[in-house]
């Protein structure tokens, strides 16, 4: 019997348009995370709270108030999403997005497709959104040593 050098985690994020709780699975254990704002839809984009949505994949999320920047950081990645322009900067590399993101209640909100590309995910693929249920559906895996 070898030893095993690496685990899988795998996250499923369940958020619904309105409703400020967030239903998250890691390798099968369920918990709901409350938030205090609620995914909306503006402009026929649904936004998300980058912090819970980051957070609840393993993200450490901080804010840098003096050049008002969203910064996310997991392993060797490191995501830069400063709030006044339509900029997010993934390990230096700059993406150009075509909404800027919206501060609500003190918290960055970004559409779906920013957040999957901020987060290294696939819009689609990864980010899973269902019209008839207003649900959006976010799945990462990961392997660790």
């Amino acid at each position: 019997e070898k030893p095993v050098n690496s685990i899988e985690i795998d996250w499923k994020l369940e958020l619904t348009i309105g409703i400020d709780v967030l239903n998250r699975e890691i390798n099968g254990v369920q918990s709901k995370i409350k938030m205090d704002i609620a995914p909306y839809i503006k402009e026929g984009r649904t936004m998300l709270p980058v912090r819970y949505v980051a957070e609840a994949l393993g993200f450490d999320v901080d804010w840098n108030e003096s050049t008002r920047t969203v910064i996310l950081k997991e392993g060797s990645t490191r995501v830069e999403i400063p709030v006044d322009t339509n900029q997010i900067i993934v390990n230096g590399k700059v993406y150009t997005s075509d909404v800027k993101p919206e501060i609500i209640n003190g918290r960055t909100m970004l559409p779906i497709a920013n957040i999957a590309r901020a987060l290294g995910l696939q819009d689609g693929k990864d980010i899973i959104w269902n019209s008839q249920t207003n649900k959006v559906t976010i799945y990462r895996s990961i392997l660790v040593k």
